[in-house]
């Protein structure tokens, strides 16, 4: 039996926002407030911002993205399902979990991550949702 998800490609540019909440320092230039806490002492933050998507590479169900936030880009990898109604993601900091609508050209997702460049328990740590659609 063929395998029909070897053929099935995701659009390439997907941008939307993306809403988080965190805990901690915040002198990382990835964090969106970074610019207004300056490295401050662990603290709650939260924030809502535009985020896009670029699909690198998709080989059937695995993918290689370029995310980009307004101060922040990193690479994720992931495995869409068979079905291709979800994915999930990984990256240097954060793991993110989508719901997609292929038809629609829509993902919904939540994450996940320890940022700042620590994996120290406890010591910094958000969450959040994203938001996309495919760019025609």
């Amino acid at each position: 039996m063929p395998d029909s998800t070897k053929t099935r490609q995701l659009a390439t540019h997907w941008s939307g926002m993306w809403t988080g909440s965190s805990w901690g320092g915040v002198s990382s230039q990835h964090h969106p407030r970074s610019n207004t806490h300056q490295g401050a002492a662990p603290d709650f933050h939260s924030w809502t911002a535009p985020w896009s998507m670029n699909i690198v590479n998709q080989d059937g169900r695995h993918v290689e993205v370029l995310y980009k936030t307004d101060n922040y880009e990193s690479r994720l990898v992931g495995v869409i399902t068979a079905d291709f109604s979800k994915m999930i993601l990984t990256g240097e900091v954060a793991i993110y979990h989508f719901e997609i609508d292929v038809a629609a050209g829509t993902m919904w997702g939540q994450w996940s991550a320890r940022p700042h460049g620590t994996d120290k328990v406890g010591a910094n740590f958000a969450c959040g949702e994203v938001e996309i659609s495919a760019v025609l």
